[in-house]
């Protein structure tokens, strides 16, 4: 889906869309996405029916690709205690403290 949150903003606009009181163009605005979000969370919400769309956006925030959280905590322990490395050294001390473990491919610092 183009624009998931787990804030409840699509159910919201749906409900207002069903409502009849506003237009689409003035939801998309007041709701601050683009028309076709609107579209797709109306389409998504009416084939699948509020709970399961509701479910669907929620395990939207964890992908198969997700590093594994002891993974991550020991990046974000190692990166916190050297806040001037870079993520190639970050990766390099890594590999030389633990060489058994499989590292990410890139070691990303973006969340500290």
């Amino acid at each position: 889906m183009e624009n998931e949150q787990c804030d409840g903003r699509e159910l919201r606009f749906v409900f207002e869309y069903e409502q009849g009181h506003r237009s689409m163009t003035e939801l998309c605005h007041a709701m601050r996405s683009r028309g076709r979000t609107g579209y797709v969370w109306i389409r998504g919400i009416a084939s699948v029916g509020w709970t399961d769309w509701w479910s669907r956006v929620e395990r939207a925030w964890r992908h198969g690709n997700h590093t594994p959280g002891a993974i991550e905590g020991m990046v974000l322990e190692l990166r916190q205690a050297h806040t001037r490395w870079g993520p190639r050294k970050l990766k390099r001390v890594l590999e030389r403290e633990e060489p058994g473990r499989v590292w990410p491919a890139r070691v990303r610092s973006e969340r500290c």
